[in-house]
């Protein structure tokens, strides 16, 4: 996880979201009618830095809080966890005067209050005892009628939910108070609070319903902010898996958030910047294994008459700079056609082989096999157990290839994919005897040829690492 700068959050901000930052912030502030904002993202897409980043920001500025929901998944009422981190984060910005402790403990007391009087499960145990449902409490109504029961039960709820709203709004107040002794502490802005909620769509679908429950209900002031980083999708999908897959569950989520802002993972070249950093300096044979060039330029032309310019639709490093890494890897992703969410299991994967091999890494061979297994594994265990130029053919029909670009030539990924599997084709004797008769060929090739005849064992247990790291998720 990336640590976050006090001094400029945004250092690795490699996915160009500052700018996103500030138009929501600018947003939120003007807009009297959304207390709850909902950043919807796909898992592995950056959730995390960009609230953390955001929240390290506005912290000078007003009071901040940021909640990891996931962490706290595990305790019992979210409204509990979330009181604690609220008062723990705003002690350490109030300071520890004895004003400040007078405030945090009205604050506790009055949360400890609304905990009692409002809460689904305080009820249900009231109606239990008045209406001698509970075992506990059948001794109690032994000798009513249900109706007096009843009736007793009505008048009590009636009393109870009235002493729930006072200590709600009470809460609510105490709550303010707090938030006014921060501003004040911070310069005495009017800016409201911003309280992060992460990781929701990780937690279990009660505990995250009963978390928006919570804020929508208990902390609906104009004095605070809640924006909530989530995985919409996949949370909703979550919420079906409990209450059934008719539940509409996409819009039962839109009832707990005024507004929703999707964060843009269009261009996958921002997110793999993110992957695969480089270790300088940068060398094709420690990166990739093979000769692959990040950029063209026009001046090697008169250097060596073997240089060729890029062809449209060549993978290069771009305005983003990628290394040779991220280079091979986004021509593998727009090849195979992955998604984002699909894409950090593959890097997951990819990372769990390279740490299994022997060898040096050859990091085209291992993720196009770590590709091919995640969306084709008839033609994966093809390549494996029969390879052919029908294999290839099939691929080529079926995934239109990204290319890359090598100097004095551009090809296509499932060609030099092909080359791989050749060598593996032949088996160690004749890899070993084919690298020494060699001669005359392209460095790619050479390099595939060396690979496969001096540490064949090597290059062709990449099938069986990969079948095991295909099982991570």
């Amino acid at each position: 996880m990336t640590v976050i700068n006090d001094n400029d959050p945004w250092e690795h901000d490699l996915m160009k979201r500052k700018g996103v930052a500030k138009f929501l912030s600018q947003h939120l502030d003007a807009s009297v009618h959304i207390k709850v904002l909902n950043v919807n993202s796909e898992w592995g897409s950056g959730k995390t830095f960009f609230l953390q980043a955001w929240h390290k920001e506005q912290h000078a500025i007003r009071p901040c809080i940021y909640f990891d929901a996931w962490k706290h998944d595990y305790s019992g009422d979210p409204f509990v966890s979330l009181v604690a981190t609220i008062r723990e984060q705003l002690q350490g910005q109030l300071g520890k005067s004895v004003d400040a402790t007078k405030t945090l403990k009205k604050f506790t007391a009055s949360a400890a209050k609304t905990l009692v009087a409002a809460t689904p499960v305080v009820a249900k145990g009231l109606v239990k005892k008045y209406l001698a449902v509970d075992s506990d409490a059948i001794s109690e109504a032994v000798n009513e009628s249900l109706a007096e029961a009843a009736e007793k039960a009505v008048e009590h709820l009636i009393s109870s939910n009235k002493d729930a709203i006072e200590s709600v709004d009470n809460f609510k107040k105490m709550f303010i108070e707090l938030l006014s002794k921060v501003k004040q502490k911070k310069g005495g802005g009017s800016k409201p609070a911003y309280i992060f909620i992460d990781e929701l769509d990780r937690c279990r679908p009660t505990y995250a319903i009963e978390l928006l429950e919570r804020i929508k209900h208990l902390f609906d002031i104009s004095e605070c902010k809640f924006i909530i980083a989530s995985d919409t999708k996949q949370l909703a999908h979550s919420i079906n898996a409990v209450y059934g897959q008719s539940f509409e569950s996409r819009q039962y989520l839109k009832r707990f958030f005024d507004a929703e802002f999707s964060l843009d993972n269009s261009n996958p070249r921002e997110w793999i910047k993110t992957k695969f950093l480089s270790r300088p300096p940068e060398d094709w044979r420690l990166e990739i294994g093979i000769p692959v060039m990040s950029d063209y330029d026009p001046r090697d032309r008169y250097d060596s008459m073997h240089c060729v310019p890029p062809v449209y639709g060549t993978v290069l490093k771009g305005d983003e700079n990628l290394n040779l890494r991220q280079i091979v890897f986004l021509a593998l992703a727009q090849t195979f056609g992955a998604k984002l969410r699909e894409l950090e299991k593959i890097v997951f994967q990819i990372q769990s082989l390279e740490s299994n091999v022997k060898g040096g890494f050859h990091f085209f061979w291992g993720a196009y096999l770590v590709f091919l297994k995640d969306r084709d594994p008839e033609l994966y265990w093809e390549s494996k157990q029969s390879p052919s130029i029908d294999t290839i053919k099939r691929l080529r029909e079926k995934y239109q290839p990204a290319i890359l670009y090598f100097g004095d030539t551009c090809i296509p990924v499932h060609d030099i994919f092909h080359n791989y599997i050749n060598f593996f084709a032949l088996g160690a004797t004749a890899a070993r005897e084919s690298y020494r008769r060699a001669s005359g060929q392209t460095q790619y090739i050479e390099a595939i040829s060396q690979a496969f005849g001096e540490r064949y064992s090597y290059m062709s247990a990449y099938y069986s690492i990969v079948d095991l790291a295909h099982n991570l998720e």
